[in-house]
């Protein structure tokens, strides 16, 4: 009879910990891997040498939705954001908030130009959002490691992918003007 009741403790005890670890690697809002998960898997993968395409994404003018929405309309403009993303991976690839408004994809077997294609048409998608007063648009950047040949860090490839993706948005910022003389 005190067995069953150790048994019934033991399993909620491992409940628990289970949903804090889900909790250490989740990001609350949006559900999908934090920071936490992502510089641990990113190691990982790296140290295993694979084959992997990184795209390092910016979602744009969250601080103004944020400002001029409030809080709760920068939450649903993120989810938007990341089911938009979504749509155009597989369920197997990794999805990260990395930061406030900054996100990772890390997929393996993808090449570059391939990930840069989905990224483009995501963003299209995200872009011809008209529901709300302001502008939606995220920027990219794509980086591809190179397997058994890779040799920059971490911090250098997110590097690389953060300096790509500011091209994409200075391109970005280009366009959101053209729209707002347009009206």
């Amino acid at each position: 009879h005190a067995n069953a009741h150790v048994l019934v403790d033991i399993t909620e005890e491992r409940a628990q910990t289970s949903s804090l670890k889900d909790k250490a690697y989740h990001d609350a809002l949006t559900g999908i891997h934090n920071r936490v998960y992502f510089d641990e898997c990113m190691e990982a993968m790296l140290e295993e040498k694979d084959k992997l395409t990184l795209g390092y994404l910016d979602l744009d003018c969250l601080k103004t939705v944020n400002d001029q929405y409030g809080h709760a309309e920068g939450d649903s403009y993120i989810l938007k954001f990341v089911s938009t993303v979504q749509k155009y991976f597989r369920t197997t690839d990794i999805f990260c908030r990395i930061g406030g408004d900054e996100f990772c994809l890390i997929l393996r077997g993808i090449p570059e130009d391939v990930v840069s294609e989905k990224l483009q048409k995501a963003m299209e998608e995200f872009q011809g959002f008209r529901d709300r007063g302001y502008i939606h648009g995220f920027s990219f950047g794509v980086v591809q490691m190179n397997g058994k040949d890779e040799t920059r860090t971490l911090k250098e490839i997110l590097e690389e992918a953060d300096s790509a993706m500011y091209q994409c948005k200075r391109r970005n910022k280009e366009l959101y003007r053209q729209r707002q003389e347009a009206g």
